[in-house]
């Protein structure tokens, strides 16, 4: 209360972690005095009775009443203000990266809490549309079918440890063709965002290379086992 106030150093309005520099530091302004704000790009915290601190913005003004120099202090609590500003930040954080996401020439897939919003080149790999691919539970039902609860558990384990490695999955079109992508994720402490890259015609080439080897490896053998029958009739 007010009558609680008059006569008590301005320290009993100093948050306890940084009252016992206060006093110098109001010392020496009270040795130069000027209007001015104070606490420039950083944050400020004024205290309550209960020891209880709030997010303040002040500012100090000199007035030489009646010869004697006195100090008005304007303290506003910008508590609500500095939420709605995070917020808005948040906000504008967020609409950027789905601008980003949506724009991506790669598959990619944006994740808030159970839903999830796709960009065009995800409809083009999955074959689904963006309205039936709206939640991570459709995500993995859609796209993996039996397989889904394996999948999903596998997900849960590498979210759980912030992706630590990229992913190759085998993918389940509408059209039922499977395709085989690669799955890249990205998370904070609240969205993520999956990459995806479209590596099926790559293993299929890799996988014809290695049926290659494998029958070349046969005709190698059925060369020695001609040869050594050969030898054997004789």
């Amino acid at each position: 209360s007010r009558e609680e106030l008059i006569g008590q150093p301005i320290e009993v309005l100093v948050p306890d972690s940084i009252r016992p520099q206060h006093v110098a530091l109001r010392d020496n302004y009270l040795r130069n005095p000027v209007v001015r704000p104070i606490g420039n790009n950083r944050d400020l915290y004024a205290r309550r009775k209960d020891g209880s601190e709030f997010l303040c913005d002040i500012s100090l003004h000199p007035l030489l009443i009646d010869s004697e120099l006195q100090v008005m202090i304007h303290i506003v609590d910008t508590t609500e203000r500095r939420r709605l500003e995070n917020e808005r930040q948040q906000e504008e954080s967020h609409r950027r990266l789905r601008f980003v996401v949506e724009n991506l020439p790669a598959g990619a897939v944006y994740v808030t809490g159970a839903s999830i919003a796709v960009n065009r080149a995800t409809e083009g790999i999955t074959g689904y549309s963006g309205d039936e691919l709206q939640t991570v539970d459709q995500w993995f039902s859609q796209l993996f079918g039996e397989r889904s609860g394996e999948v999903h558990e596998s997900y849960l384990s590498d979210r759980a440890r912030h992706f630590p490695e990229t992913r190759t999955l085998a993918i389940v079109r509408k059209d039922g063709e499977t395709r085989w992508v690669e799955h890249a994720a990205y998370r904070d402490e609240q969205n993520e965002v999956w990459l995806l890259h479209d590596v099926t015609d790559r293993r299929r080439a890799q996988e014809s290379v290695v049926q290659g080897e494998r029958l070349a490896a046969i005709g190698q053998m059925m060369t020695a086992l001609a040869h050594e029958s050969r030898n054997a009739l004789q």
